[in-house]
């Protein structure tokens, strides 16, 4: 098999490999998306925060924590529960924050 043969099924392989990838990306994340947006959103869920939030706003003032520093911290707590703020972010992965860049109409992409 000559230089050339060998580089060719070289690249054949990896473009099968690169089209069984994106085929499981294809199939895993919809329904990744849609758990994430169900955890999320779930009912079941919305009344464990709310008791979490409620329970740390009630130990923060039964440990003497003055109302106004319990209230801001409970705030504070209660915005790590914000999904549409998380997103803005864009997120974090391995304590390094995920730059989400947005396209601009018009801009080439």
């Amino acid at each position: 098999m000559s230089s050339e043969e060998s580089h060719e099924k070289k690249h054949t392989e990896d473009a099968e490999e690169i089209r069984e990838i994106f085929s499981a990306l294809n199939e895993s994340i919809p329904s990744l998306i849609t758990g994430l947006i169900g955890s999320v959103y779930d009912p079941e869920r919305a009344v464990s925060i709310a008791r979490a939030i409620g329970k740390f706003y009630s130990t923060l003032r039964e440990e003497g924590i003055p109302e106004d520093v319990a209230l801001q911290m409970t705030k504070d707590y209660a915005s790590s529960f914000d999904f549409s703020k998380m997103m803005e972010l864009g997120g974090m992965q391995g304590g390094r924050r995920i730059a989400v860049k947005k396209k601009t109409t018009g801009e080439p992409g």
